[in-house]
């Protein structure tokens, strides 16, 4: 039987990020599809079934909190243990909207250790 590759959409405005998580991760052998920013990533979700959903905490366009918020409620209606946050220090009291929409994956972005950040992500899936 076949393996089954696990597949992750990354909202991200920032490119630099969004690449480098998207190689990490496709090193894994996890296949990424990527957005820019929370529009788009509405519009991929929608599109397709994920394993693990992981957004930006600041996004343009469309608030963090409101694409979290309509990813919850039909049509989509995605199980809440299947989003995760990504976060950076210093913006920890910025979560607070997203623990009371039941998001208790967070991950804090660090270009310093790598192997953790992945290692993180990869133990949501």
């Amino acid at each position: 039987m076949p393996e089954v590759v696990k597949k992750i959409l990354l909202i991200d405005d920032y490119k630099v990020s969004r690449d480098l998580l998207q190689g990490l991760l496709a090193e894994r052998g996890l296949m990424v599809h990527s957005a820019k920013d929370g529009e788009d990533g509405l519009k991929l979700a929608f599109e397709d079934k994920y394993d693990l959903i992981l957004i930006d905490l600041i996004l343009p366009r469309l608030s963090t909190f409101s694409v979290v918020e309509t990813m919850l409620k039909p049509p989509l209606a995605l199980p809440v243990d299947r989003i995760a946050i990504l976060y950076t220090v210093g913006s920890e009291e910025m979560l607070e909207p997203v623990r009371e929409l039941g998001v208790r994956k967070f991950v804090l972005k660090s270009t310093v250790d790598q192997k953790k950040l992945i290692g993180e992500i990869i133990s949501y899936l």
